[in-house]
C-alpha cells in the first residue's frame, strides 16, 4: 500500500517537473520574443529619429529654395539664368522634400507597428491571465444571476 502511494506521489511530481520545464521554456520563449520585438522597436526609432531629421533638413532646404524662387521671380526681367538655377533647386529640393516625407512616413508605421508588437507582448502575460480567470467567473456570474 505504502509502495503505490509512493509510486503515485513519484509520478505526480515528475509529472509536475516536466510541467515547471515546459512553462519555464514558454516564458524563456517569450521572454526572447520581448527582447526581440524591444530591439525592432529600438531600431524604428533611430530609423524615426532619422528620418525626422531628413524631413527637418529638407524642410528647410525646400523653404530656402522657395524663397530663391520668389526671389528670382521677382527680377526674371534682369536674371533669367537665375530663374532657371532656383527652379532647379526648387524641384530638386521638392523630390528631396517628397522622398523625405515618404521616409518619415514609412518609418512612422515600423514605429506604430513595433511598438502595438511591444505594448502586447508586454502585457500578454496579464491579459492570458485575466482571460484564464474572467472565462472561468463568467459561468458563475451566470448562475448566481440565475
Amino acid at each position: 500500500f505504502f509502495y503505490s502511494i509512493f509510486i503515485f506521489s513519484t509520478s505526480k511530481f515528475i509529472l509536475s517537473t516536466k510541467f515547471f520545464i515546459f512553462r519555464t521554456r514558454v516564458f524563456i520563449f517569450n521572454t526572447k520574443v520581448l527582447v526581440f520585438s524591444e530591439r525592432i522597436f529600438i531600431f524604428s526609432t533611430r530609423i524615426f529619429i532619422f528620418s525626422t531629421r531628413i524631413f527637418i533638413f529638407s524642410t528647410s532646404i525646400f523653404m530656402f529654395s522657395t524663397r530663391i524662387f520668389i526671389f528670382s521671380a521677382r527680377i526674371f526681367i534682369f536674371s533669367t539664368r537665375a530663374f532657371i538655377f532656383s527652379t532647379r533647386v526648387f524641384i530638386l529640393s521638392t523630390r528631396i522634400f517628397i522622398f523625405s516625407t515618404r521616409v518619415f512616413l514609412f518609418s512612422t508605421r515600423i514605429f506604430i507597428f513595433s511598438a502595438r508588437i511591444f505594448i502586447f507582448k508586454s502585457r500578454w502575460p496579464l491579459n492570458s491571465r485575466k482571460r484564464i480567470k474572467t472565462s472561468t467567473t463568467y459561468k458563475q456570474r451566470q448562475q448566481k444571476t440565475l
